[in-house]
């Protein structure tokens, strides 16, 4: 019986910590992928990133794709290559279309958060799907 409180207020303390950390997420990331594409297609992905105050400057971000459908031609920006748009950064991310079909377009941005002199790493990622089309 000893045991399984010590379990439970275990499983407690880890639930409020992954609570608070989703609820002030330092670093949050959106896709913005073209519509449609046709095979041979040249187009860019816009990632955004919401970096909050406590967001260290260094930041690394790698798009890749599941599927053959497109090429990720850049597979990695810094902070450097964002424009600073309305509080968030937007990083262009440039793709091919190769095959028809629908892939993942798949983002990491590893940074860091903050606080009192402290700082600690953080991977967030997001993801989108592409459809390409046959070439017309």
């Amino acid at each position: 019986m000893r045991r399984l409180a010590h379990v439970l207020a275990l499983a407690i303390t880890l639930a409020a910590l992954v609570a608070r950390a989703q609820s002030d997420a330092a670093i949050e990331v959106a896709l913005d992928p073209p519509a449609r594409l046709a095979v041979g297609a040249r187009a860019e992905v816009i990632v955004r990133v919401r970096a909050s105050e406590r967001a260290g400057r260094p930041m690394l971000i790698t798009p890749s794709s599941e599927g053959s459908a497109i090429e990720v031609v850049r597979g990695r920006l810094t902070r450097g290559d964002a424009e600073e748009a309305g509080g968030e950064l937007r990083f262009r991310v440039p793709i091919v279309a190769r095959t028809a079909g629908t892939a993942v377009m798949r983002v990491r941005v590893d940074g860091f958060a903050c606080e009192a002199g402290h700082c600690r790493a953080l991977v967030v990622e997001a993801s989108a799907p592409i459809e390409v089309l046959p070439a017309p």
